[in-house]
């Protein structure tokens, strides 16, 4: 349901993309202005309209500069045959102070005072984008002369459209802007309702970033400049600004509590808080600027390349979490590399292949951050999914462990009711022996060789018993045992079985390698995989079935392999043999083996792997 619905959402922006996309185009197309439109810099701010040299004004490449220091002029030059009603738009938002002057056949006829430093009351039709009404009369030359000021990208470019095209684009892209903010927020809203139930820190921090996010973009796109948020317009860059390090913020939080940085990667978790102290300086700087704007000129010098270097960190990060194999990578790595695209080609494409301000540019930013709290939620469904598969899972094996308790108790209590009658039987056997030793007949031989017999059958009880007790008792202490002995004593209590099953056991131990840990988890890993090869052998009835079992040490880390030839595994993939309910052989409840991989991951702190060798399968345990 859910991806059904982002796909109508994504068909839908496209769609109302192409809708306009051909309005925007015929309106930069109509007059061709770009080509006619002069500039002149004055860094200083020398000029003013009365001082203008006007023969200094020239033919750029392109009318998109940056930042600029000071003031751009420019100079456009219009002819009517007839007269005309027309608009005039410039089509970047965040342009400060944009002057108008109107010369009619060389006399000013008209000024006007735009920019979003101003009030969006001075537009012709109240829009974020500049715009004036101009008023073409037959046979009759004008010169538009426009001063630019910004702290941000300045755009000399001039669209020239009617009142309903321009009406018509303005509907659209608030459309658009709508559209972006009601995805935004449902993603939101759902992420806090699972914070709601799990408790679990990164839904809030994804919540965070996406409210950021969508905040900067609703700044830096004009949307509260539209709606006249702002009570003083002069704070605009001071609110983008802040807005962008407290993103920045969001961003690194959420990669923390995503990829559980203090555990998975403690050098980047360290590095990530010196960015920390890095954006808190920046935003205490930006929120300084609202009583002091001409800060932000000092800053942004260092903020931008900062900001850039922080966000392709991040996408570095989510790169190393992919080869790792981390739960979700994936949808990080790909709405991360989205965005980064977009913001690439916004921030480079004027530089690169000097394009002004066009739909694309405009808007592209704005998808890039879609695509990338889009797939930031999947990610965070993803781990979500796994997380109730293992809550299921544990459930499952919490009550195969309550089986375990149970059976341990019973052994114990069984073992505890054993002891009398054994020691009451061998002290009668002792006793009968010594009777015995008082004749000297026939009867004397008879008698001691059954004696003997009985007397070995009662210690392999006694030991058996024992051996069962040992194995199922539930200790959670680390002691240090020896990994031949403990080998041993899971062969011997599976000896019958391995006689039953026609099946031998070869051993390449090594009687001197010894091992600090859970020695109940490691006798349970062996147990539970020999004892799997055992029912396998039997059920496939392979004839003269053998397990080989193996102990070595390799740079400081002990290898055990348990090898059969019952045929090997036939699930694709293997390693799905370690899943619950996931079983080969008949009537298996597919529980033991996800336990051995439980605890040779949680115990051991090891790994374990499977895979098929010539005549069966190897199961291969470095801990």
């Amino acid at each position: 349901m859910f991806y059904n619905f982002l796909r109508v959402i994504t068909i839908f922006i496209f769609f109302c993309l192409n809708s306009f996309a051909f309005e925007i185009t015929d309106l930069k197309d109509y007059q061709n202005l770009n080509k006619e439109i002069k500039v002149l810099f004055d860094s200083n701010d020398t000029y003013n309209i009365r001082n203008l040299p006007f023969e200094e004004f020239y033919l750029p490449q392109k009318l998109a500069f940056g930042y600029v220091k000071g003031s751009v002029w420019s100079k456009l030059e219009l002819h009517s045959k007839k007269d005309k009603n027309i608009l005039l738009i410039n089509p970047k938002i965040n342009i400060n102070i944009l002057d108008v002057y109107i010369f009619e056949d060389n006399v000013l006829i008209k000024t006007h005072n735009l920019g979003n430093y101003r009030t969006i009351s001075q537009n012709f039709i109240s829009s974020k984008f500049t715009n004036i009404n101009l008023e073409l009369k037959e046979n009759k030359k004008y010169t538009i002369i426009s001063k630019l000021q910004s702290k941000s990208v300045i755009d000399a470019t001039w669209f020239i459209a009617y009142n309903n095209e321009f009406l018509s684009f303005i509907i659209y892209d608030t459309l658009f802007w709508g559209l972006l903010f009601g995805v935004v927020l449902s993603l939101i809203i759902y992420n806090i309702s699972i914070y709601a139930s799990l408790k679990n820190t990164k839904y809030i921090a994804y919540s965070f970033h996406g409210l950021t996010a969508l905040l900067f973009q609703f700044s830096t796109n004009g949307i509260f400049y539209q709606f006249e948020f702002y009570s003083n317009p002069i704070i605009f860059n001071s609110v983008s600004w802040s807005l962008s390090q407290l993103s920045l913020l969001s961003i690194l939080w959420f990669l923390m509590l995503f990829f559980n940085t203090k555990k998975t990667m403690p050098l980047i978790h360290k590095f990530i808080f010196l960015l920390f102290i890095f954006i808190f300086l920046m935003l205490f700087l930006f929120i300084y600027s609202f009583f002091d704007v001409e800060i932000i000129n000092t800053v942004r010098t260092i903020t931008k390349p900062l900001s850039l270097f922080i966000l392709l960190f991040v996408f570095g990060v989510a790169i190393y979490g992919l080869r790792k194999k981390i739960e979700g990578s994936f949808y990080y790595f790909l709405g991360h590399g989205i965005f980064l695209i977009t913001l690439f080609y916004q921030q480079f494409s004027g530089i690169i292949v000097n394009e002004e301000t066009n739909l694309l540019s405009m808007y592209i930013v704005a998808l890039g951050m879609l695509f990338d709290v889009t797939f930031l939620s999947l990610a965070l469904g993803k781990k979500f999914k796994t997380l109730k598969e293992n809550t299921e899972m544990n459930q499952k094996l919490l009550v195969t462990q309550s089986g375990f308790s149970a059976i341990g108790r019973t052994i114990g209590n069984l073992s505890h009711q054993w002891k009398i009658p054994i020691s009451r039987l061998g002290s009668l056997l002792t006793q009968m022996e010594a009777t015995l030793w008082k004749r000297d007949d026939k009867l004397k031989n008879e008698l001691n060789e059954i004696i003997i017999s009985m007397r070995e059958s009662l210690n392999f009880m006694q030991n058996s018993i024992t051996e069962f007790n040992n194995f199922y008792l539930n200790s959670n202490q680390k002691t240090r045992f020896n990994l031949s002995k403990e080998i041993e004593n899971i062969i011997n209590l599976l000896s019958a079985k391995t006689m039953y099953s026609d099946c031998s056991i070869e051993k390449n131990l090594s009687e001197e390698i010894e091992f600090f840990g859970h020695k109940n988890a490691f006798a349970n890993v062996c147990l539970i995989i020999i004892d799997n090869a055992l029912d396998i052998i039997k059920q496939r009835k392979i004839l003269q079935g053998k397990i080989i079992i193996s102990i070595s040490k390799k740079n400081e880390k002990i290898v055990l392999k348990i090898e059969d030839n019952g045929g090997g595994i036939d699930i694709t993939p293997i390693n799905k043999i370690f899943e619950v309910f996931v079983s080969e052989k008949e009537n298996g409840n597919g529980m033991g083996l996800t336990m051995c991989k439980i605890l040779v991951e949680n115990n051991l702190d090891g790994t374990i792997e499977v895979f098929n060798n010539q005549k069966g399968a190897t199961f291969k345990i470095v801990f």
